[in-house]
């Protein structure tokens, strides 16, 4: 069911800015605004997962030649004078922190308030931003592989067709301090490499999800919806697990599209007339290796006779690596996010009047790797939420707190309703409603989520959606 009022309050506010964030800088990336709640819900203990590479731990060994000496099989920590303690996964480099032209300490200087930072991983550039999103302030890093302002940057490819390339940054030092948003997007999934500690400190944001059409980084697109002008039908969206598009019927009926899908299953459309868009199906493996990103859900299919078109499916939530060769902390009131979108067009537009709704996007990946992890606040790869039928609003982005998105009411009493996108304890989207004349979109099924550690255990006391108990938040060994 919908909830108007936090539509609202999203569309009219943070969605809004960031929509012309994004125009301004070319991301594709979205980034959700946290709810005022704390954690709802405990992960406590983690078992190992045996996908994971059974390898013991221990503290990383000393550098007893030296930095960057014959000693450290895997390379050292400059900073540190330490040994790199493990390889990360999906082919990263860590080599960078062995080079002493890699300085940087993210964000320096640190903010006396409320900042925020875009990264870009088809360029490698990072700009900052004014809190709302709407000057950029200055250049960060600029564009290109290599090290630049004491940043490396390199892409890598991962040679399989449902994995993106890797656009990677290696900081001497990485964290997201209170009040901080940091918004990652383009073509290529994500990873940061720190010789440091990460930590992601309370009230800060880092996202790498989806925005209403718009995918994260690596994510697939939101299949467009159908328009008489081009086809009456909707396109099906993009990446491995996408939903299908929505088949116009005859005589004013239209299909929904269906959910994108990556470790849930979309919801399928609903179809009054005409045939419904299929719900994706779950792809890649609980290890992240390789890194797959979230899938787009479809278009829903336009009315024959008229001009509106149909809604758009929302992109897939992006992928995200984060290794730290110390450690990586989320905060209590610090949100990783990782989101699929909702349905709705690139502008955030829903559905014209007389079509079908389209799906929502599937959520993404999280990927954490370190000697040990620890998460008390929230990491969530939720889907997007399916629009309804018939002039409906767009369907809800994920939100980052477990709780589904809405998907949004059918028009007119013609329409079906949206499917809503997944939750903590529930993987798949719902399906979209084949009420009336022009059926809703199915919601987008969950993402994935993984933590490697030297002992395969770590300390996840806040709230990870999807919720261990679904299988899709694992946690495992790191790589020695």
């Amino acid at each position: 069911m919908a909830r108007p009022r936090l539509h609202r309050i999203r569309a009219a506010g943070v969605l809004a800015g960031l929509a012309a964030a994004s125009a301004a800088c070319s991301l594709s990336s979205g980034f959700v605004p946290a709810r005022e709640a704390g954690p709802s819900g405990t992960d406590a203990s983690a078992p190992a997962d045996a996908a994971a590479t059974d390898a013991g731990g221990g503290p990383p060994p000393t550098d007893s030649g030296g930095c960057c000496s014959a000693a450290c099989s895997l390379g050292c920590v400059a900073s540190s004078c330490s040994c790199v303690p493990f390889v990360p996964s999906n082919g990263l480099d860590p080599g960078g922190v062995g080079d002493p032209a890699v300085t940087a300490v993210f964000p320096a200087p640190p903010p006396t308030g409320a900042a925020a930072f875009a990264f870009d991983t088809s360029t490698g550039r990072i700009a900052a931003f004014t809190p709302d999103w709407s000057v950029e302030l200055s250049e960060y890093r600029p564009a290109g592989s290599g090290v630049m302002n004491g940043i490396d940057f390199a892409i890598s490819p991962q040679g399989d067709p449902c994995a993106p390339s890797i656009g990677a940054w290696t900081f001497a030092s990485f964290g997201a301090p209170p009040a901080t948003a940091i918004r990652i997007g383009g073509t290529n999934a994500a990873a940061v490499i720190s010789a440091g500690a990460i930590l992601i400190d309370s009230g800060a944001f880092v996202s790498a999800g989806a925005l209403y059409a718009v995918p994260g980084p690596g994510g697939g697109t939101g299949g467009s919806g159908g328009n008489t002008d081009l086809s009456a039908d909707g396109a099906p969206g993009g990446g491995c697990g996408a939903g299908s598009g929505g088949l116009a019927g005859s005589a004013g009926f239209d299909a929904g599209g269906g959910g994108g899908a990556f470790g849930g299953a979309g919801g399928g459309g609903g179809a009054p007339g005409g045939t419904a868009g299929s719900g994706g199906t779950a792809y890649c493996g609980a290890t992240l290796s390789p890194l797959c990103a979230g899938s787009g859900g479809g278009g829903g299919s336009a009315e024959n006779n008229s001009s509106p078109a149909g809604g758009w499916g929302g992109g897939g939530g992006g992928a995200l690596q984060l290794v730290s060769f110390a450690s990586i902390t989320v905060a209590a009131g610090a949100y990783l996010y990782a989101g699929g979108g909702g349905c709705g067009d690139v502008g955030g537009a829903g559905v014209g009047n007389y079509d079908a709704g389209g799906g929502g996007g599937s959520g993404g990946a999280l990927l954490l790797e370190a000697p040990a992890v620890g998460v008390d606040g929230f990491a969530s790869a939720n889907g997007g939420a399916g629009c309804g039928g018939d002039g409906a609003s767009p369907g809800e982005n994920a939100w980052p707190d477990g709780t589904a998105a809405a998907g949004s009411a059918g028009g007119f009493g013609l329409g079906g309703d949206g499917g809503d996108g997944s939750s903590a304890t529930f993987a798949p989207g719902s399906p979209g409603a084949s009420a009336g004349f022009n059926g809703g979109g199915g919601g987008g099924g969950a993402g994935r989520i993984r933590v490697n550690t030297m002992t395969a255990s770590a300390a996840l006391t806040g709230l990870l959606s999807p919720a261990i108990s679904t299988g899709l938040t694992t946690v495992g060994y790191v790589d020695l």
